[in-house]
């Protein structure tokens, strides 16, 4: 697919999503101008967490696209994806793995939205 770049409005940016021949599923984002001059849409960001054996799985969702989503947790340890665009109704499987599995971590969900409105 290509699409012209005077196709993408003054105030628009295009998001696309894709299934690869493997069954993988992946999304970009091209935003001509820099993300803060767009009024975005709150994203209503959403998370289950739930643990599986040491680690724990977190399930995150978004209502609108969400730019930059990023995952910090209260206890030490390492996510297996962070930083990145969600588009509604294609929701992210992220697993994090605790330095110290004894520790019940508490998880916070920020975006782009979220850190630019007071």
């Amino acid at each position: 697919l290509t699409v012209p770049r005077d196709a993408v409005g003054a105030d628009e940016m295009l998001a696309f999503t894709y299934y690869g021949s493997d069954g993988s599923r992946s999304g970009d984002v091209f935003a001509p101008r820099p993300y803060k001059t767009y009024d975005l849409a709150p994203s209503g960001l959403t998370q289950t967490a739930t643990r599986s054996g040491d680690n724990w799985t977190l399930t995150i969702s978004a209502a609108a696209l969400a730019h930059y989503v990023s995952i910090e947790s209260d206890q030490p340890g390492r996510f297996s994806d962070n930083a990145f665009h969600l588009f509604p109704g294609h929701p992210a499987t992220i697993t994090f793995t605790p330095q110290d599995p004894g520790q019940a971590p508490a998880f916070t969900l920020r975006d782009l939205y979220s850190a630019t409105t007071a």
